[in-house]
């Protein structure tokens, strides 16, 4: 019960994070279709919509810690293979007895 309430838990989180990023856009975005004389706040919306897709990234994808530990012990396994200056590309194995060490 416990590992479903934790997925529930980052979901909620997820969707929630999501809806503050698009939802605030969007609305800046009304406000300045509907008053002209706010050209400033059409900077920040274009801006902000702009990077809409860095934030969904972020939220999505670089805030998952699985996602950051198998970042880790990719980038162990590489510089391990290039500390031995070894042009081979290394196994599945030796890169997992390489994190185990690490760790």
């Amino acid at each position: 019960m416990s590992k479903n309430k934790n997925y529930a838990m980052n979901w909620l989180k997820a969707v929630i994070s999501l809806m503050i990023v698009m939802g605030l856009t969007w609305i800046v975005g009304v406000i300045v279709v509907e008053r002209k004389e706010l050209l400033p706040l059409a900077y920040i919306y274009t801006i902000a919509a702009a990077l809409q897709g860095l934030f969904l990234f972020l939220i999505l994808i670089a805030f998952q810690k699985s996602v950051r530990d198998e970042l880790v012990n990719w980038t162990r396994a590489k510089l391990h293979m290039l500390s031995h200056d070894n042009n081979k590309p290394l196994s599945l194995q030796q890169v997992r007895k390489i994190n185990k060490h690490a760790v």
